[in-house]
């Protein structure tokens, strides 16, 4: 039995699946949560981007959620300078070949502005995962590109297969909750 999410964040106690998680069964359950709120700064993006340019890839390092004890961060995105972002997102990829990122998103300020970031961009960083992103600046002028980051921050417990929940969740008896790793709709 799947359960919907009321006010879009997870809550203690609750089962997720992440199908594609290298621990356990694939099921945890969430033992913490906190709010999340990052802006990127000069530490990524180190100059403006001149009109007609890009800044290339980098890899925002710090919102990449620890592995012990696991972390799951649930965030979304937003924007407010008119440029044009590309996100890419390592998913069934080795971490260690950034080259072979997948692009997952193109994003700007009318899609997901950030005063009102818009849900359809909710973005899943699970232990060990990173996002890069490259901002295009079609503009006529220099920009320094900002991104803002609002979401929660969740430790989780993966569960073992033995563990006589699987079985139950396996089951449908108990409400869990599919995490897409990733996650952004496009």
């Amino acid at each position: 039995m799947v359960v919907t999410v009321t006010d879009g964040w997870l809550k203690i106690g609750w089962f997720i699946f992440i199908p594609d998680y290298e621990r356990g069964s694939g099921y945890a359950i969430v033992t913490h949560k906190e709010p999340l709120v990052y802006e990127t700064t000069a530490f990524e993006f180190a100059a403006a981007v001149a009109a007609g340019a890009n800044s290339g890839f980098i890899d925002i390092e710090r919102l990449e959620p620890r592995g012990s004890p696991p972390e799951l961060y649930d965030l979304l995105l937003g924007f407010d300078d008119g440029l044009n972002y590309f996100l890419k997102y390592p998913a069934g990829v080795d971490r260690y070949n950034p080259n072979k990122r997948s692009e997952v998103a193109s994003l700007n300020a009318a899609m997901t502005h950030r005063y009102a970031m818009n849900d359809q961009y909710r973005l899943w960083l699970l232990n060990s995962d990173t996002i890069s992103i490259r901002a295009n600046n079609n503009t006529a002028y220099a920009r320094t590109p900002r991104v803002y980051f609002e979401g929660m921050k969740y430790n989780i417990e993966p569960l073992e297969k033995a563990d006589a929940r699987v079985a139950e969740l396996n089951a449908g008896k108990m409400p869990f909750k599919p995490i897409p790793r990733g996650g952004l709709k496009t």
